[in-house]
């Protein structure tokens, strides 16, 4: 998720999250994210292609709040889908706050931290131990490119 700026150049969501979940804009750009998302998984599934999933982060802010499921139902609703296309990406922070509450089944490092790989032994020790846990708790382990 991003745009180009003629001023800015490329502004990629690393650089806008931050600012968006400060300011308290994180919740309006999750939900048109959801629904943008939704919208896209429609225009595939019209066009035939039926095995195709799309994943959506989902902010710690987002998941705290309580209505996630609520909006995310609303969603598939008003789009006429079920959930089998959609995957949710839940952050680290949101993760370790509520893994015991959740139905995971993948964790997905991020690619701060596989951009660090080739660069750092704790970057290395740290996805080793990522991966570790994740098949400590039978979960799977997907890294983001």
């Amino acid at each position: 998720m991003g745009w180009h700026d003629d001023e800015l150049g490329r502004v990629c969501a690393a650089e806008f999250i931050p600012i968006a979940g400060s300011c308290g804009l994180i919740d309006a750009i999750g939900c048109w994210v959801l629904s943008q998302a939704l919208g896209v998984v429609a225009t595939w599934r019209r066009a035939g292609w039926r095995q195709t999933r799309i994943s959506v982060n989902i902010s710690a802010r987002q998941f705290a709040q309580g209505d996630l499921v609520a909006t995310v139902l609303s969603g598939l609703k008003a789009r006429g889908r079920t959930g089998d296309a959609l995957e949710l990406e839940v952050t680290e922070s949101a993760l370790v706050e509520n893994l015991h509450n959740l139905p995971v089944d993948t964790v997905k490092i991020e690619r701060g931290f596989v951009q660090r790989l080739g660069q750092s032994s704790s970057a290395g020790r740290l996805c080793t131990a990522i991966i570790a846990m994740a098949h400590l708790l039978h979960l799977g382990a997907v890294a983001e490119a």
